[in-house]
């Protein structure tokens, strides 16, 4: 497991394993191995507080910064070993009329 900064006041916070995005309560384990997850499983990003400053402790979804790395996207998650469908799509281009 990794170790989880906050984006706001740098303190160590928890550790995760296998994030995906967006990043939830679920995710996150307390830094002392005994105690288990630090908040409740069912917040989503929005709703998670720093422990430490209060604060929202990541600024996007789907960014986290961990100990020794700097901030690091990750990925949607996979279901069932395949990339989700907006991932495989490409955009279609929109023709350019001539008027």
């Amino acid at each position: 497991m990794r170790i989880v900064i906050c984006d706001i006041c740098f303190d160590p916070i928890a550790r995760v394993d296998n994030p995906h995005a967006p990043i939830s309560g679920d995710q996150l384990h307390s830094l002392h191995k005994a105690e288990g997850s630090i908040f409740a499983n069912n917040l989503s990003w929005e709703w998670l507080k720093c422990p430490i400053c209060g604060f929202r402790p990541f600024l996007k979804d789907d960014e986290i910064t961990l100990q020794g790395e700097d901030s690091r996207r990750i990925p949607e998650k996979i279901k069932l070993g395949k990339v989700a469908k907006e991932e495989v799509k490409p955009k279609k281009r929109k023709k350019d009329k001539k008027g």
